[in-house]
């Protein structure tokens, strides 16, 4: 059997644990059983009370660290600088609207600051759509609305990391 308290082991016969001196429900249990069941006796209540077995005293010359700076541990690296999505002038939920609403004539990338992507969409949309018969400018619509859907489905943290500081251009 198992103390419920500090998780030493104790003997099945024990009211106390050795370990923490706490009383086991166990034995609570039993000597409740027992009390109800035989005839009602008047006896003398014993506290027992089981030492301390692993007491440490407290420590005697405790030092408040000094103010100021400290060296680091060793090892120790200080963690990367990231900016804030707040830092940033591109909002994603801009983005994605103009992905899904105007994304074929690349609207979303000129918004991001991707001019070459941008202009590489618009001159599909325009010039591949009008030799395709609007083929070219349905699969740049298609493209454009799963970009949409991808910004506004990021965390703002994710959609600054990906598409305002890598430069992330095409999904």
């Amino acid at each position: 059997m198992f103390c419920s308290k500090c998780g030493a082991q104790i003997d099945d016969n024990s009211t106390f644990c050795p370990a923490c001196g706490f009383q086991l429900e166990t034995a609570v249990n039993a000597e409740a059983e027992a009390a109800s069941t035989a005839p009602v006796e008047q006896q003398p209540v014993q506290e027992y009370q089981q030492p301390v077995q692993n007491y440490q005293q407290p420590v005697q010359n405790y030092q408040q660290p000094a103010q100021g700076y400290q060296q680091p541990a060793p090892g120790y690296q200080q963690p990367a600088y990231a900016p804030t999505p707040a830092a940033s002038d591109k909002n994603k939920v801009a983005a994605g609207l103009l992905g899904i609403f105007l994304g074929s004539l690349g609207i979303h990338k000129f918004y991001l600051g991707y001019n070459k992507a941008g202009v590489i969409m618009l001159l599909v949309t325009l010039i591949g759509g009008a030799i395709t018969f609007g083929v070219a400018a349905a699969v740049m619509e298609i493209i454009a609305l799963i970009e949409g859907i991808m910004y506004l489905t990021k965390s703002d943290q994710e959609f600054y990391n990906t598409y305002v500081a890598a430069q992330k251009e095409w999904f």
